[in-house]
């Protein structure tokens, strides 16, 4: 870390890969988790092979903790708009976004567990000054705390989506928790 920075406490609040599919897909195939894949990857899905779209590389760690091999159609825009239409659009039945993208409430996306911890957790955590007024850090601290991963998910939605200011979207969530 660099001199004269000091990192404060971390929040519950994580940022991270994640692979997600359509709440139909979800519930047509009994899939909530990663380790559920296994049993829809043997077969086709709507006579083809279940297909992912990532970011430049290939999917390896589906194969190496869950022994799930997929189709890979690589993708720039790094789980963005053109990777969620492709989902939507039953052209790839899993993708591969951040944890946090306004995308997963606006889109009715769900979340795949990782019961065996493919990704690692990204807390998010604040520096600051190594010269902050200790009550200053008392305060920061404080709101970690209360940020969760859901809590910034909705951050996101009012910022991205919404187009609302930072500074309201903060006072908001400050006054709210």
């Amino acid at each position: 870390m660099p001199e004269g920075l000091q990192l404060l406490d971390q929040a519950e609040a994580t940022d991270q890969d994640s692979y997600v599919v359509t709440r139909a897909f979800s519930e047509e195939n009994g899939i909530t988790s990663l380790a559920d894949l296994a049993g829809v990857c043997g077969q086709t899905y709507r006579r083809r092979q279940l297909r992912i779209r990532k970011p430049a590389e290939r999917p390896k760690g589906l194969k190496k903790f869950y022994d799930v091999e997929v189709g890979f159609t690589p993708i720039q825009d790094k789980g963005g708009p053109l990777t969620i239409k492709a989902l939507k659009d039953g052209e790839i039945q899993l993708a591969d976004i951040f944890s946090a993208s306004p995308a997963i409430k606006r889109n009715d996306i769900v979340v795949l567990g990782d019961p065996k911890g493919m990704f690692l957790s990204s807390h998010v955590a604040p520096l600051a000054s190594a010269i902050l007024d200790p009550a200053a850090v008392k305060v920061i601290n404080a709101v970690q705390s209360k940020l969760t991963a859901a809590s910034l998910v909705a951050l996101n939605v009012k910022s991205f989506q919404d187009q609302q200011p930072v500074a309201t979207i903060a006072a908001n969530w400050i006054k709210n928790n």
